[in-house]
């Protein structure tokens, strides 16, 4: 019998042998081996051999002297050494060539020929060098051995004398044997069972691989789910199917959960008793009387069996309890039911009475799903037995799994007093340390509870995490081994050890080498063996997902997704259903890149919807929308629509993400590869983009990961060569982001960004070679032109949708400031504080501006053009404060928040005459309002202010249905006329209320249906750009930078935005996807801009007279309307196709009114309407070996109805062809595409959305590497 266990020892680092159990040197006992000892007296003899002699004894001493201590040095590293990792109870060892018998503990380490037993109530696990793991059950004598293979490696064999051991294994075929005197057992395989019985006769029960029996009377092949018997001297029997979990029994991990208060015990019983209380469950069991009178009573016989269950005598128990008049025998039979996964009903349970019958039933509730209830359960018992040690720690569990950690942190201290020698403690308190990134700390609590119990599976578990995240991966896989051996019918402990698997490639195990190219098949068995383990268990679905998307596995990861998806009614996904998986690393995965790559995006958008909808303050939610957003992103900032909800998914992804999850670019796509577990040190990526059209984008991005803290450097430079005239572009970027979490509740993020730009004139327009020198801005002469500023730089766009050659932008952003403190409060509420502080400074000018003046002396009113040279710089700084909360319920979210930003913008505007100019010059100053000189510069300081108090309420009416109300009330006070040569700047205030209605609908299990109504209220400039508020309900978009084409919008503060989207998505097959879209868009708005007059004071009209300046009263109207069919096909597993039609319709109006009694409108925007049809076909491949392919045709059809000029109706193929190689895991790809191969040139309507093609046939080549 072993001695008790020291709650404060803690398992080796690193094996070495116990002295007082094996006193020899293992050069000694090498030296008995080898019969190199000698007696006295021949020791005497052998001083008087000749020289020869003596030189041949000498060198045969040093050789052996050399290669014992190169053997004992190996054996002490446990290089060549079985080390005995779990014992329990009374374990003994006789070691080769020994007859006597000696108790051990765990970590001592045993040689080829050594026997192991285990007594009454005992059970042992042994681990090979090799990565083999044997338990043995009690009663069970086997005898170790290694030899040598013709390649020289070890193999594994071993002579079971009697008993059952369980074997796992995830070694390569054929390198291990086990022996019985009835049959030899050649191992093909990785799981089984095997006993021999009292008759010498070999059972053998098959859970995966192989197994190959024989014996000189015949042979037999087991495969998964068969069983044999073998009698002595006859050939092996195949048996029924059996069923796993009948047989997993014996090794299975069963809590305590007796409170033994009030039981009527022996006196003997008392020194077991007492270290059953304190949690020292092995003392408890070693201490049990051995006497037959001991089994007298009832209360007795409850006490041994919830003891001996720690040990998996399951039979044992359950017979002794059977029949049993003690009322809490009924509570451990509960127990023995959900344990092996056959929890009974609750309804047809007897009414939980004691604080044991609560305990249990919390484990039965969680069986069934029912987390709450088992978490209620719990604090019952607790309630009943204030000083019930196990209901504590059990209660801390539940709490930590709901995510209330302070609640957790009480309940772990009360089971620190009355259960100190508890391993589920010190692994509690390992988790929290861990999830606090405290990994030092973490690992020793979880060494701390194996010296308590080094059978218990999660001290293992967390052992392998916290030395993964450390960057030990060896050692790490070795653990994540142990634990799934020792829980093997554990579904989570099977997801890590995929998990583990799948990053095996990066580890240096001699065992695994050979394995490198199959260590994807051996994690994906893993996660095959969790689904049966767990059926109903979504994990392993989405760990196969993500690891089939790293091999470029699309199609398969898209399938295994959605089985995932299923399973988790759409929430679990996001939200851990384990107590255990704090491992950041799988949500922070690209989900939506396993659908982009399969050319499934609206399927993404519609998942990645239904996640931020279902758990609002999940990080990984966000970053799946934010991602799908980001493919509709426009490099030419002309379609800017989906840009604020880009933004801001991007921005709460970071700002919700733990220190562990990783910073989300969204500029370069820094995670379309990530380890699959949580491990901290330095990452980053590089891609660039470079086409024949001379323009190229070069992203960096760097990152640190520490305990407490992530940093992370982004480098963004994006150059356009002129391609027509004067649509240059320059810009660079830096950005900078910085995570601190003090605790586990609290976190600091913070975002500096530094831009810098300089452009020409990029708008829009249908014949890109066109030019006009433009009448500007905001000045009427025949036609009128529209002058608008963007956060992305000021471009022009004029009547004839011409280019203007002089026109020139530079902005420069130095910095924009976003910092974030986000608070946990509990596992329902959250709430989030913004602070930001922008600075942007831009300068627009032109030369040669060309002025219409409105002419009043002639009859009817004439214009004039005059020319002059315009710069305007202008100052926008902004203060922004956000506060919002989040509750969430079990049905029920609210999210309510306030918003205040105030700033001040400066003006600078200078109008000189150009060259040849016919201003006369003494007119010059009347030209600008405000002037401060003769020479017409214009100096102002105006303030701004935007308040805006929201909220939005999600309830579900049924497992079903979801449906959303939210208000909004939104004011803006701004500077109006700052934009505009020829308006005095004066405040400009609007108020709006704003509501919004939605729903999220399951029809079924394959079809959703989404609908969204908001209205929403137009800005000024870039106080958009990042904020808190919501911007979408369930993916559809509610909040918009624009939903028209930015020259034509841009520049209208205040304005009202009315929206209203449906959305079909679903499947008509197996692997057939369909999505049907409807929306109706409409924006209207109204300001007053300038104008510019002239009074004659000569005899005719073009006599020189008075300038001045005057206003109008502007109003827009835009409407859009589109619909959008496509259907997608998974072909087998490298391939997809798909359709997609579309329709758009946009009309636009614009009056002007004067206060001269003159109603003009531009012929472009006054009734110009533009219906846009556009069929699509594509086809994408994708080979596991990492070359893809794909080819996409599209065909649109544009019916353009405007006044003068007429834009012709168009029709225009585009045929985009694409080829590229990916590495393995996600790390990089290059690819290589030809666009418009047709080399078409095109005129569209730019009152329609689109992101514009190249007008001629362009060569584009895209890199990326991850690090």
């Amino acid at each position: 019998m072993t001695q008790s266990i020291d709650p404060t020892r803690t398992l080796p680092t690193s094996p070495q042998y116990k002295h007082a159990d094996h006193p020899e040197p293992r050069v000694e006992a090498d030296l008995r081996t080898l019969h190199l000892s000698y007696s006295p007296g021949e020791l005497g003899r052998s001083l008087q051999p000749t020289i020869q002699v003596r030189i041949y004894c000498i060198h045969h001493i040093l050789t052996y002297l050399f290669c014992s201590l190169l053997w004992a040095s190996a054996s002490l590293h446990g290089e060549e050494s079985i080390e005995l990792i779990s014992v329990e109870n009374l374990v003994e060892v006789s070691r080769s060539h020994a007859q006597a018998w000696t108790a051990v503990e765990s970590g001592t380490l045993l040689a080829d020929g050594d026997r192991v037993r285990t007594g009454e109530y005992s059970r042992a696990a042994l681990r090979y060098p090799s990565g083999h793991i044997i338990r043995l059950n009690e009663f069970s004598t086997i005898r170790l051995s290694q030899t040598s293979t013709f390649e020289g490696a070890k193999k594994t064999a071993l002579e079971l004398k009697k008993g059952a051991l369980y074997f796992f294994s995830r070694q390569p075929e054929s390198e291990s044997d086990i022996k019985t005197a009835a049959v030899n057992a050649a191992i093909r395989g990785t799981e089984f069972e095997i006993r021999v019985n009292d008759d010498q006769s070999t059972e053998l029960s098959m859970f995966e691989g192989r197994v190959d029996l024989s014996n000189a009377v015949g042979s037999l092949a087991l495969s998964p789910g068969e069983r044999a018997r073998t009698q002595v001297g006859q050939a092996p029997v195949r048996l029924p199917m059996i069923d796993a979990s009948r047989y997993m029994q014996w090794y299975l991990y069963y809590p305590c959960v007796l409170d033994t208060r009030g039981l009527d015990l022996d006196v003997s019983y008392d020194s077991s008793v007492a270290a059953y209380q304190v949690g020292d469950l092995l003392t408890a069991l070693e201490s049990l009387p051995r006497a037959a009178g001991a089994l007298a009573t009832a209360d007795t016989q409850v006490y041994r069996a919830a003891v001996i269950l720690a040990v998996g005598q399951v039979e044992q128990a359950a017979q002794s309890l059977r029949g049993s008049s003690q009322p809490q025998s009924a509570a451990l039979l509960e127990l023995i039911d959900a344990v092996k996964g056959h929890p009974q009903a609750v309804a047809s349970l007897a009414p939980a009475q004691t604080a044991s019958d609560w305990l249990v039933r919390s484990y039965s509730l969680q069986a069934v799903g029912d987390l709450a209830g088992a978490r209620a359960a719990a604090q019952q018992a607790t309630k009943l037995n204030s000083g019930f040690g196990y209901a504590w720690a059990r209660l801390a569990r539940l709490d930590f799994g709901f995510g209330d950690t302070d609640a957790m942190h009480g309940a772990l201290e009360q089971a620190k007093q009355y259960n100190p020698s508890n391993p589920e403690v010190f692994v509690l308190e390992g988790f929290r340390l861990a999830a606090e990134g405290q990994a030092a700390q973490a690992e020793a609590q979880f060494l701390q509870a194996l010296g308590l119990a080094a059978n218990y599976s999660d001290a293992w578990l967390g052992l392998a995490l916290v030395r993964f995240n450390q960057g030990r991966e060896s050692a790490a896989l070795q653990d994540m081994l142990t634990a799934a051996a020792l829980q093997p019918n554990r579904s989570l402990l099977r997801s890590y050890l995929a998990k583990v698997f799948a990053e095996s490639h990066q580890i240096s195990i001699p065992w695994l080498r050979p394995q490198a190219d199959d260590f994807v098949e051996k994690a994906l068995q893993e996660l095959e063996l969790a689904k049966e383990l767990d059926p109903g268990d979504p994990t392993p679905w989405l760990y196969a997902a993500l690891i089939k998307r790293d091999n470029l596995r699309y199609n398969e990861a898209v399938r295994d997704l959605q089985s995932s998806i299923d399973q988790n009614n759409n929430r679990g996904l996001f939200r851990s259903q384990s107590l255990l998986d704090q491992d950041l690393a799988v949500r922070r995965s690209n989900l939506a890149d396993i659908y982009q790559q399969a050319g499934l995006p609206t399927q993404a958008l519609a998942e990645a919807g239904k996640a931020v909808q279902a758990d609002y303050t999940n990080f990984a939610a966000h970053d799946f929308l934010a991602r799908v957003y980001r493919e509709s992103f426009d490099a030419t900032r002309i379609n800017q629509r989906n840009d604020t909800a880009l933004n801001n998914e991007f921005f709460l992804r970071n700002a919700l993400a733990p220190v562990g999850a990783g910073i989300a670019s969204q500029r370069v796509s820094n995670q379309e590869y990530s380890s699959l577990l949580n491990q901290m040190g330095y990452n980053g990526t590089v891609e660039g983009s470079f086409d024949s059209r001379g323009r190229y984008a070069v992203g960096t991005f760097l990152a640190y990961q520490g305990s407490r803290i992530e940093l992370a450097l982004e480098l963004y430079q994006e150059e356009w060569d002129p391609l027509y005239y004067n649509d240059d572009l320059e810009t660079r970027s830096a950005l900078v982001h910085f995570k601190y979490e003090p605790t586990s509740k609290d976190r600091f993020y913070s975002l500096l960004i530094f831009n810098d730009s300089e452009q020409g004139d990029l708008s829009a327009g249908p014949d890109p070679d066109a030019l006009n020198r433009s009448v500007r801005p905001y000045s009427v002469v025949g036609d009128h032109v529209v002058f608008t500023p963007s956060t992305s730089g000021a471009h022009p766009v004029n009547d004839s949708y011409g280019r203007d050659p002089e026109f020139r932008v530079e902005q420069a952003q130095e910095p924009l400031f976003f910092n974030t403190y986000t608070r946990q409060w509990n596992d329902q509420n959250l709430s989030l504080f913004l602070y930001g502080w922008t600075d942007t400074n831009s300068r627009d000018s032109d030369p040669l501006l060309s002025l219409g003046v409105t002419n009043l002396s002639g009859s009817p009113s004439q214009q004039k053009i005059y020319d002059a040279s315009y710069q305007n710089e202008q100052s926008f700084e902004l203060h922004n404060f956000e506060a919002q909360h989040v509750w969430q319920g079990e049905q029920s979210q609210l999210i309510v928040g306030a918003r205040l930003q105030v700033g001040e913008l400066e003006d600078d505007m200078r109008m000189r005459a150009a060259i040849n100019s016919n201003i006369p010059a003494a007119q010059l100053y009347n030209l600008v309002p405000y002037a401060i000189d003769s020479d017409g510069t214009r100096g102002s300081s105006e303030d701004f202010e935007r308040i805006a108090l929201y909220s939005q309420f999600g309830y579900a009416l049924s497992d079903q249905l979801t449906v959303v109300a939210g208000l909004k009330y939104d004011s803006i006070e701004y500077p109006d006329g700052l934009q505009s040569l020829a308006r005095s700047p004066q405040s400009q205030s609007e108020s709006q209320l704003s509501p919004q209605l939605g729903f999220i609908w399951q029809l079924s299990p394959e079809w959703l249906l989404r609908g969204a109504y908001a209205r929403s209220m137009s800005g000024y400039r870039i106080e958009d750009l990042l904020r808190l508020e919501p911007s979408n309900i369930g993916g559809l978009t509610t909040a918009y930078t624009s939903i028209a084409p930015s020259q034509i919008t841009s520049g209208w503060a205040g304005g009202t935005i009315d929206t209203l989207t449906f959305a079909l998505n679903g499947q008509l097959a197996e692997d057939t996807y369909l999505s049907l879209d409807w929306s109706y868009g409409r924006f209207n708005a109204e300001r007053i801009v300038g104008r510019f007059t002239e009074t004659i004071l000569g005899t005719y009209a073009n006599d020189p007279g008075e300038l001045s300046i005057g206003e109008m009263q502007q109003s827009l109207d835009y409407d859009e309307m589109s619909f959008t069919a496509r259907i997608d096909h998974l072909l087998s597993r490298r391939a997809s196709v798909g359709a997609s039609f579309s329709w758009q319709y946009a009309e636009i109006d614009e009056q002007l009114e004067s206060d001269l009694g003159v109603s003009r409108t531009s012929p472009y925007l006054d009734d110009s309407r533009a219906s846009l049809y556009t069929g699509a076909l594509y086809a994408r491949y994708q080979n596991t070996n990492g070359w893809f392919a794909g080819a996409d045709l599209q065909y649109w059809v544009q019916q353009s109805h405007s006044l003068v000029p007429e834009i012709p109706d168009s029709y225009v193929p585009n045929i985009n062809l694409s080829i590229g190689y990916r590495l393995q895991q996600q790390r990089g790809e290059i690819t290589f595409s030809i666009l418009n191969l047709s080399d078409e040139e095109y005129e569209l309507n730019p009152v329609n959305n689109y992101s514009e093609p190249p007008h001629e046939r362009s060569f584009v080549v895209q890199t990326r590497f991850s690090f």
